[in-house]
C-alpha cells in the first residue's frame, strides 16, 4: 500500500465481530483500525448486524469508508444501505458492489434483526446495480458473503461482473478461478492472511490476466507502531457490565 497508489483495499465482511477482541470493543476497535488503513469499501456480513440495527447504524456512521450491500433490505423491502461505491484508482473507475449472506444464514447469525431485515436474490440485486451504473464504471467488483459455490453461480448469472472477492468458506486460493470472464478469489479468514490479487487490464477495460496469493501475517512482518498503540488502548477498554 505504501509503495503502490493503485491498490484497492476492500473486505468481504463478517469482520467487525466474530472474535472476542472485536466483541469486547463493540466492533469499534477493528473499525478504527480499518479507518486508519484507509479501506475503500467493505461488504456487510451477518456478524456486522448481530448486535442489532441500531448498533450497526452506529458503526456505519463511524466508518470512513462505505459498508455495502446490494441485497440487504428492511422489512418494507427497501435497501438498508448503499449497494455500491465507485472508486477511481490510477484513472480506472472501479464499481465495488456488496452482497450479504443468503436469508437463512442471516437469520442464524443475526437473529436480533430477523423481523427487521432480510436479503434478496444476489444475482438479481447485482444485475440491477450494474445496469444502474452502466458506463459510469470501467470495472465491476463484487464483495460477496455468499460462499464459493454461490459465487460461481453469481458469475454465471451475471457475466458482466469482472471480479468477485468472496468470503464465508475460509478458503485459501493459490490461483483465481474463472467462470466465463469473471475472476473469483477468496483468501482466508480472521485476519490471518491478506489476499493480494493483481489484475492486468487492457485498453478496453477487460481483465486479461489475474494472479492471487494469500499472504500470511506472520512474525516475519514488523508490527506497525500505530496499530500496536491502537490494540493496547482498546485492550484496556472494559465493556459495560
Amino acid at each position: 500500500m505504501r509503495e503502490h497508489h493503485d491498490v484497492l483495499l476492500v473486505d468481504s465482511g463478517n469482520t467487525l465481530f466474530g472474535i472476542q477482541f472485536a466483541s469486547d470493543t463493540d466492533g469499534k476497535a477493528l473499525l478504527e483500525a480499518m479507518n486508519d488503513m484507509h479501506y475503500d469499501a467493505m461488504a456487510i456480513g451477518a456478524l456486522e448486524l448481530s448486535e442489532g440495527l441500531e448498533a450497526f447504524k452506529g458503526l456505519q456512521e463511524a466508518a470512513e469508508f462505505p459498508l455495502l450491500s446490494a441485497n440487504l433490505v428492511d422489512a418494507k423491502g427497501e435497501l438498508l444501505t448503499e449497494p455500491y461505491t465507485i472508486v477511481t484508482k490510477n484513472g480506472l473507475r472501479v464499481a465495488v458492489i456488496g452482497v450479504s449472506e443468503p436469508s437463512a444464514v442471516l437469520k442464524i447469525h443475526a437473529p436480533m434483526i430477523a423481523d427487521q431485515a432480510d436479503t434478496r436474490d444476489a444475482a438479481e440485486a447485482v444485475r440491477s446495480v450494474i445496469n444502474t451504473i452502466g458506463p459510469q464504471a470501467d470495472l465491476f467488483v463484487v464483495l460477496s458473503r455468499q460462499g464459493l459455490r454461490a459465487d460461481r453461480d453469481l458469475a454465471a448469472a451475471v457475466p458482466t461482473i469482472d471480479v468477485i472477492i468472496g468470503g464465508s468458506d475460509r478458503t485459501l486460493m493459490s490461483e483465481p478461478e474463472t467462470v466465463g470472464s469473471t475472476v473469483i478469489v477468496q483468501q482466508g479468514y480472521q485476519g490471518e492472511w491478506v489476499g493480494h490479487t493483481c489484475l492486468e487490464i487492457d485498453r478496453q477495460h477487460i481483465v486479461v490476466k489475474a494472479t492471487t496469493e494469500a499472504v500470511a501475517l506472520t512474525s516475519d512482518y514488523a508490527d506497525d507502531p500505530a496499530m500496536l498503540e491502537l490494540i493496547k488502548r482498546w485492550n484496556a477498554f472494559q465493556p459495560p457490565q
